[in-house]
């Protein structure tokens, strides 16, 4: 008798486990979505020939939400597909999860590269500029006489100088280097400046000085309508945010605000 129950116990225990099993539920998978995908730059060659369309990538996103092994997998221009790595590097997402648990997953994206003449900006007749987010319009005869102003200290057109340059308006080349230089002393005493200079420099993955001038646009007022602000703080550690919180300390202390 000890001999027949020793013989079907295991028998039984491993059906109840295999019951078990198929009553689990499958885990639930949710896919990557990007939460903050910024433009590609373009490079000046494949700007001058006017090449325009999309670089295919492959990727991995980590349980962080960073991206990881970018590989070109359709190319578009050499100098095109390397901007796009070096952009989609710099991409945050939502990572993919398991029953609520961050997993990695591996995706493809399409980064697309158009000129700045696209319809987010506009050529009008007599070389009037409109659809840019830092200017209702720009009027490319006006152009020569906005600068001499910036030059002389004019807040105003050195803002408008500052987007043309962010944006390649006319004759003058994109350059973001240039626009946030124009935009800084613009920042002086416009506000919509310190917003814009916030944005060029989130455009270019600085990510202190990003948070630095949109806390310093919000503070003095300025209604973000993309909260980048809140955006901003996720890319910061403790300390890149306390030296960005220094630098608006900064700022308050030497103009006087609140």
């Amino acid at each position: 008798m000890m001999r027949r129950w020793a013989w079907i116990l295991p028998v039984a225990v491993v059906s109840c486990f295999a019951v078990g099993q198929e009553n689990q539920p499958e885990p639930v998978y949710t896919a990557p979505r990007a939460i903050f995908a910024p433009d590609p730059t373009y490079t000046a060659e494949a700007r001058q020939k006017g090449i325009t369309g999309e670089v295919s990538l492959t990727l991995e996103v980590l349980p962080d939400g960073t991206t990881n092994n970018i590989r070109v997998v359709k190319s578009l221009d050499p100098g095109l597909d390397q901007s796009a790595v070096e952009t989609v590097a710099h991409w945050r997402f939502q990572p993919a999860a398991k029953s609520g648990i961050p997993v990695s997953a591996k995706i493809n994206v399409r980064v697309r590269f158009h000129l700045w003449n696209t319809p987010t900006v506009h050529q009008g007749p007599g070389g009037v500029y409109s659809g840019l987010p830092c200017a209702a319009k720009i009027d490319s005869n006006d152009l020569k006489d906005l600068l001499k102003k910036a030059h002389k200290g004019d807040p105003k057109a050195q803002f408008i100088i500052g987007c043309a340059c962010e944006y390649g308006v006319a004759w003058i080349a994109p350059d973001r280097a240039q626009a946030i230089d124009w935009y800084r002393k613009a920042a002086e005493s416009l506000v919509p400046a310190q917003y814009f200079l916030g944005e060029t420099y989130l455009s270019n993955f600085d990510y202190v000085h990003a948070y630095t001038w949109l806390k310093i646009a919000d503070l003095d007022g300025y209604q973000d309508p993309k909260d980048r602000l809140g955006m901003v703080t996720l890319f910061l550690s403790k300390e890149q945010l306390s030296e960005a919180e220094e630098q608006v300390a900064a700022w308050k202390r030497q103009h006087g605000t609140k």
